[in-house]
């Protein structure tokens, strides 16, 4: 492949979301926790 004598670039930003910033997902969570412990014969409290 020719060199274009352009430099690789990685990406212009990198965005973390902690929850509720872009997408609420805390009861999604929540949920999971209590279902997990359910299966293994405890209470999420």
């Amino acid at each position: 492949m020719p060199d274009s004598g352009l430099a690789a670039q990685g990406p212009a930003a990198v965005l973390f979301d902690k929850d509720g910033t872009l997408v609420d997902t805390e009861h999604l969570w929540l949920h999971a926790e209590r279902l997990t412990m359910e299966r293994i014969g405890g209470t999420w409290t």
